[in-house]
Parts: structure tokens; C-alpha cells; sequence
């Protein structure tokens, strides 16, 4: 989806919010509180909408959407993308195999019409979506830092890399401790580990770092 955060509707969001919070008054029993919808409602509005922002030199009043860096931030706008697939579940209307994080959403569609169909259906939903689609190219696609790929009936996940990767992140030579440039290898290698799902992957991508030694 383009801007989740910034199209998410703050007040229409914050309603869907509050209302599931009190049902059976989860809330007030979860946090031990007191408080009733309308006043969890208008805290909500407090902290998420009339802020200022700076473009050009000119200040403006966000009216939509929720800010980047806000605490609630993903909250807000998983809400409202919440919403929305619960209404199309509860129609029948999700495809069989359907994986959402955040603005990004990974389906399994049988032909290119029923996905573009699908397409339609979403954008549909609310006026301030506006989902793009991207396909498949070799049985590849790039998902959240993955690359997923079609083998056979299964499908096999490895570390995604953009076209505009240099592969260096940090020079080994700079004048950095050394704790931060081991720490830098270790969680490059986690990364490569955890995102590959089998150790063919794992192992083409560990073996292609390229360090600067």
C-alpha cells in the first residue's frame, strides 16, 4: 500500500480503536483504568492528530494520517488496515493464502485476472487507500528484505538485495571501535541466517559479504 501511515483516517481509525478496546471493557480490565470510550477517544485525538510539521520553511497542520515518528504511529494505521481485512473476511472475500506486514502484503493468486480483480476490490474499500501490485518475475519476488521464491510446491525465502546495494556499511579502517564493527558482521550474518529458510541461501549470502579488510 503507498503511505499506509500518512492515508491511515485519524479520527475514522481512532473510533474503530476505541470501540474494540471496550468491548466487554478489555481495556479498563487489562490496564486496571477507568476511563470511557469517549475519554480514551479524545486522549487518542490529542496525541495523534493537530500536529505541526515544517515543509519549505512554511508550517503546516497535519489533517490525515498519522506521523512517522509517533509512538502510536503503527498502531493507528494496523487499526485501520485491520478493519478493512476483517470486513472482507467476513465476506469471503480474502484470497486463501494472505500475509500482511504493515503496508506490505504478500498473496498467492491463481491467474493475473483474479489478482487484479483483488486489486480492485481493495482500493475499493476506502477512498484514502491505494494499493500498487507488483508480480512475480522467475517465480521471484521481493518481500519485506526477503526474496520468495517458488520451488516446486514450496516456497524458499533468502535475503533480498536492491539494486542500489554497495555492500559496504561500514569501512573497516574507519575510526570506529572495534565492538561496533564486530557487532555490524554479527547481526549481518543473524540477519542472513534468520531470513534464509534453508541453508542454501544462507550460505550463498554469508559467503558473498564483502569485507574490507
Amino acid at each position: 500500500m503507498t503511505a499506509l501511515f500518512t492515508n491511515a483516517p485519524a479520527h475514522e481509525t481512532i473510533g474503530i480503536l476505541a470501540q474494540k478496546a471496550f468491548a466487554e471493557n478489555w481495556f479498563n480490565n487489562t490496564y486496571n483504568l477507568n476511563l470511557n470510550k469517549d475519554q480514551l477517544m479524545e486522549l487518542l485525538k490529542l496525541a495523534t492528530t493537530n500536529r505541526l510539521f515544517q515543509l519549505d520553511g512554511t508550517l503546516y497542520e497535519q489533517v490525515e494520517g498519522v506521523a512517522m515518528g509517533s509512538p502510536l504511529g503503527p498502531l493507528l494505521p494496523n487499526t485501520f488496515k485491520c478493519s478493512i481485512e476483517e470486513k472482507l473476511e467476513e465476506k469471503n472475500e480474502l484470497p486463501s493464502f494472505y500475509k500482511r506486514y504493515v503496508d506490505d502484503t504478500f498473496t498467492i493468486m491463481p491467474d493475473l485476472n483474479e489478482a487484479n480483480d483483488f486489486l480492485d476490490k481493495l482500493n475499493s474499500c476506502h477512498e484514502n487507500l491505494n494499493f500498487t501490485m507488483e508480480i512475480a518475475e522467475q517465480d521471484t519476488i521481493p518481500f519485506v528484505g526477503m526474496n520468495i521464491t517458488k520451488c516446486g510446491n514450496r516456497l524458499e525465502a533468502s535475503v533480498h538485495k536492491k539494486s542500489t546495494n554497495t555492500g559496504l556499511l561500514l569501512h573497516y579502517h574507519s575510526h570506529v571501535d572495534k565492538r561496533y564493527k564486530g557487532c555490524l558482521l554479527s547481526t549481518m550474518i543473524n540477519h542472513a541466517y534468520r531470513l534464509s529458510s534453508t541453508p542454501t541461501p544462507f550460505l550463498r549470502n554469508a559467503t558473498s559479504f564483502e569485507l574490507p579488510f
